[in-house]
């Protein structure tokens, strides 16, 4: 098994801590498995065209998720 160290700053850090307590998420590991399952998601389905939203059901109007890395394997 690989192991893995980065730098973040503190802010970062407790944002992570923060999310990870409200999705009762218990370790580092199991956060950036979660993470980068939604992050290969979300590139499968831009690379293929669809755009990634949070859809209100109730009303039905949705927001667009846009981040650079993903627009970048969008097809023109």
């Amino acid at each position: 098994m690989a192991r893995v160290q980065f730098e973040i700053d503190e802010e970062e850090l407790q944002t992570i801590k923060n999310l990870m307590g409200a999705t009762k998420i218990k370790t580092f590991s199991a956060f950036l498995s979660e993470a980068l399952s939604l992050y290969m998601l979300s590139l499968k389905e831009r690379h293929a065209g669809r755009i990634i939203a949070a859809l209100n059901e109730l009303s039905g109007q949705y927001k667009q998720l846009v981040i650079p890395s993903l627009e970048r394997v969008a097809p023109p």
